[in-house]
C-alpha cells in the first residue's frame, strides 16, 4: 500500500521512490537513530564534572545509556512505543488539517521497515516487491488520490507537503507532536558552544549505526558484519559485506526495472523470487551469528564510553535543553 506521505517520493512513471520512502517512515525511526547519535567518538578533554556522580547505566534496562542518560529530554530519546503514539496523533491532526484544505484524508500508522531479522516466522521476504506491485491492495487515501484530477493531485500535495516539501499538514502536525522539541534540540545543538559535539554527533551516527552502510563504521562492528558476510557467501550471496547492502542493492533491481513502465506480473514475480532468497539467506546468518545481540553489545559499549568521555558536556547538555523546553512551554 502507497503511503499519501510517499506521494511526494513517486518517481516519473508513479513508483514511489527509495527517498520518498525514508522520508515517510523517518519519524519512527527515532528511537533507532537515539542509539546511534550516542557512539564513537570521544571529544577530548570533556570528563565529567568532579563533583558530578558518573553516570552508571541501569544493567538490565532495554533502554540504551544514552537513552537513560537523557531520560527522555531529547527528542531524539522517545522510546518506540512513545513515537508510535506520537505518529498515531500527528495522523489524527494531519486529517483534520486536509479536512480543512477541502479534502479526505484516513489516518494511517505506516508499518516500521524492520531493521532487525529476528521474528520471521510468517515473513517471507523485505516487502520491498509490494511497492512496485500494481495489483497491491489499495488503501483509502490511495484510492481518493488517485481519483482526483491532476489538478487535485498537485493541489492535495501542496496541502500535504506545502508549497516547498517541507510545510503543509504534516509539518504543522509534526509541530504539535514533537516537531517543537526536535527544533529545540537543533537550535541548541546548533550553538557556537555546542559547536564540537555536534559535530561528532554527526559523525557518530555514520560510525555507530550498521545500517547506514558507511565507510566510517565502527571497526568493532566489523568482525559481526564478517561473520555475517562469511555465512552469506557460503549460501552463494558473495556479494554483500554487511545487511543493508541486500536491500540497497534489491531496491536498485526493482528501480532500474521499473524506470521506465511498471513491472508486470513475470517480471514482478522474477523480482520478488530473488527477494525471498535473500530474505531467506539474510535472516538465517543473522540468526547462526546472532548479529542483532552482538550489534546491540558493542552499541551499548560505544554509547557508554562517549558518555563517560563527555559526560560534564552532555550533563550541561540536557540541563540546556530542559530550560530551553521550559522557556518554549505556554
Amino acid at each position: 500500500m502507497m503511503s499519501p506521505a510517499r506521494l511526494a517520493g513517486r518517481t516519473s512513471n508513479g513508483v514511489p521512490s527509495r527517498a520518498g520512502l525514508a522520508a515517510s517512515r523517518f519519524r519512527l525511526f527515532i528511537a533507532e537513530m537515539a542509539t546511534v547519535m550516542a557512539a564513537g567518538v570521544v571529544l577530548v578533554g570533556c570528563a565529567a564534572a568532579p563533583d558530578a556522580p558518573m553516570f552508571t547505566p541501569a544493567p538490565d534496562s532495554a533502554e540504551s545509556p544514552f537513552h537513560q542518560f537523557f531520560d527522555g529530554v531529547l527528542v531524539m530519546s522517545v522510546t518506540p512505543s512513545e513515537n508510535a503514539e506520537l505518529r498515531a496523533a500527528s495522523e489524527d491532526l494531519i486529517a483534520r488539517c486536509m479536512s480543512d484544505a477541502g479534502f479526505e484524508y484516513w489516518p494511517e500508522v505506516p508499518d516500521q521497515l524492520a531493521t532487525t531479522l529476528t521474528e520471521t516466522s510468517n515473513i517471507e521476504d523485505y516487502g520491498i516487491w509490494q511497492n512496485f506491485d500494481p495489483d497491491a491492495p489499495r488503501g483509502e487515501n490511495d484510492v481518493y488520490y488517485d481519483g482526483l484530477a491532476r489538478a487535485g493531485q498537485i493541489e492535495y500535495s501542496t496541502a500535504y507537503w506545502g508549497p516547498s516539501g517541507d510545510g503543509g499538514c504534516h509539518a504543522e502536525a509534526m509541530a504539535e507532536t514533537g516537531g517543537d522539541e526536535e527544533a529545540i534540540t537543533n537550535q541548541v545543538l546548533g550553538g557556537p558552544e555546542y559547536a564540537a559535539l555536534a559535530e561528532a554527533m554527526e559523525l557518530m551516527s555514520e560510525q555507530a549505526n550498521v545500517y547506514f552502510g558507511s565507510d566510517r563504521l565502527d571497526p568493532r562492528f566489523s568482525e559481526i558484519n564478517v561473520a555475517w558476510s562469511n555465512c552469506m557467501a557460503r549460501d552463494g550471496h558473495g556479494a554483500y559485506q554487511r545487511p543493508n547492502e541486500v536491500q540497497a542493492a534489491l531496491w536498485d533491481q526493482y528501480e532500474f526495472a521499473a524506470a521506465d513502465a511498471p513491472l508486470d506480473a513475470v517480471e514482478l514475480r522474477v523480482l520478488k523470487d530473488s527477494e525471498t532468497t535473500l530474505f531467506s539467506a539474510d535472516a538465517r546468518c543473522r540468526a547462526s551469528v546472532d548479529y542483532e545481540s552482538r550489534v546491540k553489545e558493542v552499541r551499548a559499549a560505544v554509547e557508554l564510553e562517549f558518555i563517560r568521555g563527555n559526560e560534564a558536556e552532555l550533563r550541561r547538555l540536557r540541563d540546556d535543553l530542559v530550560l530551553a523546553a521550559g522557556e518554549g512551554s505556554p
